[in-house]
């Protein structure tokens, strides 16, 4: 579930930001760039048309977003193996890599300094518990952890505004949701090895 739906209109750039910084559990380098590779292999464009058919969700984007996916997983081919899992692992990191840059352009449209790092920063420092509650379908609706996360993020950096904090949120949102696919990642690796 999105925390908060950002209008197209908003988005004025895509940045590259490399939420691999962002503590994420850690692959081998070969196994990152495979994960990252449709990531890595979508244009700003068709990584903002990601972007904004997983938030807002309407027909005409999704459509777009899977042609973009499609591109990205045949361009991926040889690196993914052909193993469908990775395949679809390397996709729904790519959706949450696509939104993690449109919420850092959004953010700093909006007079965040920086790329994102302090949230980085301050995703990596959470409990687990924290990182998963994200997550949890109660957490947009839970004001007790909002109200405990608003002072931490303008702490890191997002300006104290209602849709900044949303944004913030978003953005951790998405790094919880890679970080529970590196670590699909990892076990695909360790079943493989057994």
């Amino acid at each position: 579930m999105r925390l908060v739906s950002l209008a197209a209109a908003m988005i004025a750039t895509c940045v590259c930001t490399q939420a691999a910084s962002a503590q994420l559990p850690q692959l081998s380098k070969a196994d990152e760039a495979a994960i990252l590779c449709i990531s890595d292999s979508l244009s700003d464009d068709d990584a903002l048309t990601v972007a904004i058919a997983e938030i807002e969700g309407d027909a005409k984007s999704v459509e777009a977003s899977s042609k973009a996916m499609a591109k990205g997983a045949a361009a991926c081919k040889d690196r993914l193996k052909g193993d469908k899992q990775r395949v679809e692992l390397a996709q729904v990191v790519a959706v949450e890599q696509a939104i993690i840059d449109v919420a850092v352009a959004q953010l700093q449209a909006d007079g965040m300094k920086g790329d994102g790092g302090g949230v980085f920063d301050l995703w990596g420092a959470l409990p687990r518990k924290d990182q998963d509650y994200i997550l949890d379908e109660k957490a947009p609706d839970d004001e007790a952890f909002r109200a405990r996360m608003k002072p931490l993020l303008v702490k890191a950096g997002v300006p104290d505004k209602e849709q900044d904090i949303d944004g913030g949120l978003l953005l951790m949102e998405s790094l919880s949701y890679m970080a529970s696919y590196y670590r699909e990642w990892l076990a695909l690796d360790a079943d493989t090895t057994r």
